[in-house]
């Protein structure tokens, strides 16, 4: 798995701390409880095999056995040895097993598919491992056998979902948002300069924080991954590794702005590197990527189409009477988890404007959708305003113009009464 060993300095009789022993006993774990058909579990096998001897190679270069390493390596290496390879659970291909029968379709028609996200994070994992192995930390080219396998795959995947949800009657629209998200970013990454541009971000990140964390002790692990998440970026520190996860945005982001996510990571957030980030998350190219991402399962009808209130009518109504027809048309959907709190949402980076569905109901009057509607029609609208490096969204224009609604006081009334529904 390439370089893995290094002292750590300063101590007496240092330990060895063997780089991606534990990353992979993990990735082995994960793929154990999907199953293998017969070529995975035979590759499975002997590359388990090469990294055990490499492991006692390693420690017989210090003087020391497998059981003198660290705890965390120390379990990771028996295990790898006590796997039963011959009587392992058997899968058959696709990654994606199956869809929910019609009669258990969540509120909305939404269809369910399993497996999605766990394929997804397979190849997350197999990606970032092929980079640490390599010494240089270069991506696979596009020209390699490991690039066609995984592109094979995402394909593959892709199509997958689309025949199942076809066997149902629904589109990618209908999926809930995290499986839609992970379907949406296997289309993404369908294109070969799209996992070109993923992979080389990805092993620039994984280079930058070898750098950043070679001189310190006992630095943690980083487990990282570009996807199609809600957030521009989120990361936590436990048992030693790092898990950060960033939106597929970031690839192809210059080095300094991904040098500057690095040592937030590591706990050294400054001004300017928050700044750097954030400059880059409202660039041009960060947008078309977002943008891009949501077109692969965009299906305008169906998303705003409810039980009761279709958001197209509404949005052509609200438009026409308080904009003046000018509004352009943003993405309108009802969300998938009913809300006694917030009733809307307007996302700047895909131009989504997100209803709970709370609102879908014969009990709420038409006005006080619209009223929500209205609302996040101004954030579109007004954008925010920035003052002593803070974002405000409600200014005093955003107020003034959100008090010209007509039916305002009675919409308010109608939206504290729903708060206060089931506590």
């Amino acid at each position: 798995m390439g370089e893995w060993a290094g002292y750590n300095t300063g101590m007496s009789a240092p330990p060895i701390r063997i780089r991606g022993l534990v990353r992979f006993e993990r990735s082995l774990r994960e793929q154990m409880a999907r199953g293998f058909t017969p070529q995975e579990r035979r590759t499975w096998q002997e590359k388990t095999a090469a990294i055990i001897r490499q492991v006692e190679e390693i420690c017989a270069r210090y003087g020391m056995k497998p059981d003198d390493l660290p705890a965390p390596s120390r379990r990771a290496y028996r295990f790898l040895c006590r796997v039963p390879w011959d009587s392992l659970p058997e899968r058959t291909p696709p990654e994606v097993a199956s869809a929910a029968p019609e009669e258990s379709r969540p509120r909305g028609g939404r269809v369910r598919l399993r497996n999605v996200l766990r394929a997804c994070n397979a190849l997350h994992r197999e990606m970032q491992d092929a980079i640490w192995e390599n010494k240089k930390k270069r991506p696979p080219s596009p020209q390699s056998a490991a690039f066609e396998g995984w592109l094979e795959r995402i394909r593959g995947t892709a199509a997958d979902i689309e025949r199942l949800l076809g066997e149902q009657g629904a589109s990618p629209a209908e999926l809930p948002d995290r499986s839609r998200r992970a379907y949406q970013w296997l289309v993404y990454l369908s294109e070969t300069e799209n996992l070109r541009r993923h992979l080389q971000t990805l092993a620039d990140l994984l280079r930058l924080w070898e750098q950043a964390t070679a001189r310190r002790r006992n630095p943690p692990s980083l487990e990282a991954a570009l996807f199609h998440s809600a957030a521009a970026y989120r990361y936590r520190l436990r048992d030693g590794t790092l898990s950060a996860t960033l939106s597929e945005g970031f690839a192809g982001a210059p080095q300094p702005v991904l040098r500057a996510l690095v040592h937030i990571f590591l706990g050294e957030r400054t001004p300017a590197r928050t700044e750097r980030v954030r400059a880059w998350v409202e660039s041009p190219a960060y947008l078309r990527a977002q943008q891009a991402l949501q077109a692969a399962a965009r299906s305008p009808a169906a998303e705003g189409r409810g039980a009761v209130y279709d958001l197209s009518v509404l949005f052509n109504e609200v438009n026409a009477r308080y904009f003046g027809g000018a509004l352009p048309r943003p993405r309108l959907v009802w969300g998938g988890k009913l809300t006694r709190r917030k009733f809307g949402h307007y996302e700047p980076a895909t131009d989504t404007i997100m209803l709970s569905p709370t609102l879908d109901s014969a009990g709420v009057p038409q006005f006080a959708v619209e009223f929500v509607l209205y609302h996040e029609m101004l954030h579109k609208a007004l954008g925010v305003t920035r003052r002593n490096g803070r974002r405000y969204a409600h200014t005093p224009e955003f107020r003034r113009r959100e008090r010209l609604f007509g039916r305002y006081e009675e919409a308010q009334a109608v939206l504290r009464a729903l708060a206060l529904e089931d506590g």
